[in-house]
């Protein structure tokens, strides 16, 4: 069953969700270790929550944002964007940054892990989330917008895209 970005939001409930940062290179650490014990070998392997559904130990929390503040009015519009079309890079995923969701329990109801290197994004079963290239964009300047470090904060793959249909079009 193909899952969009649409489809995921609209399948959940929530009453707020929290934005992490995590799987990164401790910027406070000039020998660019990784933070929190995770080795340059399983950083591909690291999911926001752990196998026991525990946070992982690298997460930082950057936000907690009310289901009805403009911040996740523009969340939902990010993920409604009709997929016009999608991106696939042959890379493998790092992980770093997370949206999880949670009812007026407190409960966890969704969750997201996106990597913004390979433009991919994955629920908490790591099952692939189908996304349009341009809410990559828009969703890496939404979570730059709430505090989060992310890599490469100025560059968009959907610039690229862009700038390659305008040159091919001529």
């Amino acid at each position: 069953m193909k899952i969009t970005s649409s489809t995921f939001i609209s399948s959940i409930k929530f009453d707020y969700f929290k934005t992490y940062s995590f799987n990164r290179i401790n910027p406070h650490d000039s020998s660019e270790e990784i933070i929190s014990g995770i080795s340059e070998a399983n950083k591909y392997d690291v999911y926001v929550l752990d196998k026991n559904n525990e946070l992982s130990s690298s997460a930082r929390l950057i936000s907690t944002i009310n289901a009805s503040s403009n911040d996740s009015q523009e969340l939902l519009r990010i993920l409604n964007i009709n997929i016009q079309e999608e991106l696939r890079f042959l890379c493998a995923p790092i992980y770093r940054d997370a949206i999880l969701f949670f009812n007026a329990s407190h409960e966890l109801v969704g969750g997201l892990n996106i990597c913004f290197e390979c433009d991919r994004i994955v629920d908490l079963n790591n099952i692939y989330i189908y996304t349009d290239f341009m809410a990559f964009k828009y969703l890496k300047l939404f979570l730059l917008k709430l505090g989060h470090n992310i890599e490469q904060p100025t560059y968009f793959h959907a610039d690229d895209v862009l700038a390659f249909a305008k040159k091919n079009k001529k």
